[in-house]
């Protein structure tokens, strides 16, 4: 799986998987970009994410970017 580097594109609205360490892949959560969080050298290190159950923020290198049917 590729996951998200800092300032790779993504968008609010993107749905993505969410690794989470000791996780198995089978058991990981979906999540929707919500707001991306920008640091002072202007790159994109993290994501507030909706989940089913909870808003979470999580760093971009944690997401795997699902690709959609639109197109």
């Amino acid at each position: 799986m590729n996951t998200l580097e800092a300032g790779e594109q993504s968008a609010v609205g993107d749905v993505v998987l969410i690794i989470e360490l000791n996780t198995p892949c089978s058991q990981a959560q979906l999540g929707r970009i919500g707001e991306l969080l920008c640091s002072e050298d202007g790159r994109t290190p993290s994501a507030k994410l909706q989940t089913v159950s909870s808003l979470i923020t999580r760093s971009v290198r944690s997401l795997v970017l699902l690709e959609t049917g639109g197109g």
